[in-house]
C-alpha cells in the first residue's frame, strides 16, 4: 500500500471515513485472469464475454477489462457506491470459469481493496 493518508489511522469521524472509503467503507473488489484453450474468433469471443457478464450481472456486480483473441483479465467490483464483493461472489465466478469448457486455465485472486491496493 503507498498512499499518502493513513488508512489505519484512529478517530476519523464517519463522514470522513465515507469520504476516505476506510473501515466499514472500504469497497472490495478481486481481480481475474484467463487463457483460451485455442485462439478465438471475435463471435467466441464475443460469446464468452456474453455469458461471463451474465453471471457478473445478475450478481450485481460489475466487470472492468477485456480480452484478446487468447487470454484476458479483469477486475470485479460491487455495483453500489460503497459496497463490496464477498467471498461468495468470487466463488460464484469461479465456479462458473471452472465449469467452461473453453478455457484452458484461469486464475480468481483474493480480495483486495480497490481504492487503495493494486493487484
Amino acid at each position: 500500500m503507498n498512499c499518502m493518508i493513513k488508512p489505519n489511522a484512529k478517530n476519523r469521524s464517519t463522514r470522513l471515513k465515507k469520504k476516505l472509503y476506510v473501515d466499514e467503507f472500504a469497497t472490495l473488489g478481486f481481480s481475474i485472469q484467463y487463457e483460451f484453450s485455442h485462439e478465438f474468433t471475435v463471435a467466441e469471443q464475443d460469446g464468452f464475454l456474453d455469458g461471463l457478464l451474465d453471471i457478473i450481472e445478475a450478481h450485481e456486480l460489475l466487470f472492468a477489462g477485456g480480452c484478446s483473441r487468447v487470454s484476458g483479465d479483469g477486475v470485479v467490483y460491487s455495483n453500489k457506491r460503497y459496497g463490496s464483493v464477498t467471498k461468495q461472489d468470487q466463488q460464484i465466478i469461479n465456479d462458473w470459469l471452472a465449469s467452461n469448457e473453453k478455457l484452458a486455465n484461469f486464475q480468481v485472486k483474493p480480495l483486495f481493496d480497490l481504492t487503495y491496493e493494486c493487484d
